[in-house]
């Protein structure tokens, strides 16, 4: 298992900057997610890190060997790394375990030897029927599978993977999303795993890092993410249907949300002590807006657009207050479009940003 520790890293193609100084440490065994918008730089600090892109700043190390910097660069070859891209890179002619074996064979690891850990990389995978087959005589996860053993079967420091379920139709990308989380709970392989999917970010990762414009938004838990984003861009990246964002402004000593006092959590409310603006955005999920309020919520109409039902729960989007708003509730509802529904705010979870900057409020 190896540690990956980058310190300071950036990278330019010629007049874009596609890494801004990116501070990122990767414990061993730990799957992160790197996961953004498109151009965001996720896939570019990936092949930074496989030696497949130089660095123009900083420094990287893999295992605690310096393997990128001002007075070090070590090829790709050399670093310890399997990376399984986007569209597999099996080689057709070859049957599958020809193909996991090949990286085997150019190490200079001896027939027997290959032969043993391509059995045992094919029993994990449940490939063992299919090792005289060629690549096109297979489904799109099974050549997912066979990707990912090549890349294992070397027994690498360290596991890149750049979107690589993004070719699967939906089943099967959620069937091999749990098979790739079990493999790695019994290997414990350190993965560093690009995808622009939130729920396979949110399902896979020990933790993620969101990125923008090449920079480094916020690197946490799922769960931390998404109850704590640290400005508006992770709140609204992260989350389906994304947090709702609404304006509450300072009246005497109380802050109104629709003319109304809010009762904020504790937190919240030191928070506020510290502000000097006269106008903060809100930031409340959409479970948080609840059909039937309590007396003690501030209430509002919600008035309804669109209702989507997926059974164990439907989500509605509309608007609250003239602003654009989902509320996530439990079942199926009866409401239909332009109905006006009587809603509240749970402001338990309730985050609070600069209006100016996007910031979270400390």
């Amino acid at each position: 298992m190896g540690q990956v520790e980058l310190s300071g890293v950036g990278k330019r193609f010629e007049q874009y900057t596609a890494l801004q100084r990116i501070d990122l440490d990767i414990a061993p065994g730990e799957l992160l997610v790197l996961v953004g918008p498109s151009g965001c730089g996720k896939s570019t600090l990936l092949r930074t890190i496989a030696g497949l892109e130089t660095i123009d700043a900083g420094e990287m190390r893999i295992g605690g060997r310096l393997v990128a910097g001002a007075k070090a660069f070590v090829p790709a070859r050399e670093r310890d790394v399997a990376m399984v891209f986007q569209n597999y890179a099996l080689y057709p002619h070859m049957s599958v375990a020809d193909n996991l074996a090949f990286g085997l064979r150019m190490r200079g690891v001896a027939s027997e030897d290959r032969r043993h850990k391509v059995r045992e990389m094919a029993k994990l995978l449940g490939l063992e029927a299919l090792l005289d087959r060629k690549p096109a005589q297979l489904s799109g996860g099974q050549q997912q599978r066979v990707a990912v053993g090549r890349a294992l079967v070397r027994d690498p420091q360290v596991f890149l993977l750049d979107e690589p379920l993004s070719n699967l139709d939906t089943e099967l990308r959620n069937q091999t999303r749990s098979e790739l989380k079990r493999l790695h709970q019994r290997l414990s392989t350190t993965m560093i795993y690009v995808t622009h999917d939130q729920v396979e970010a949110m399902t896979l990762a020990d933790r993620i890092a969101v990125m923008e414009k090449g920079h480094l938004r916020q690197v946490g838990t799922p769960e931390q993410i998404y109850a704590e984003p640290e400005n508006v861009m992770v709140a609204q990246f992260l989350g389906h249907p994304p947090m709702n964002l609404f304006e509450i402004v300072r009246g005497g000593h109380s802050w109104l949300w629709q003319g109304e006092a809010l009762a904020l959590p504790e937190a919240a409310q030191a928070r506020l002590k510290q502000c000097t603006s006269e106008q903060v955005r809100l930031g409340v999920r959409p479970e948080a807006i609840c059909p039937h309020p309590e007396a003690a919520m501030p209430r509002g109409k919600f008035t309804v657009e669109l209702i989507e039902p997926l059974g164990n729960e439907t989500i509605v989007f509309g608007s609250l207050g003239g602003v654009q708003a989902s509320l996530r509730t439990p079942g199926s509802v009866d409401w239909r479009s332009g109905d006006s529904i009587p809603v509240g705010l749970d402001l338990a979870g309730a985050v609070l940003f600069d209006p100016a900057s996007g910031e979270r409020l400390r």
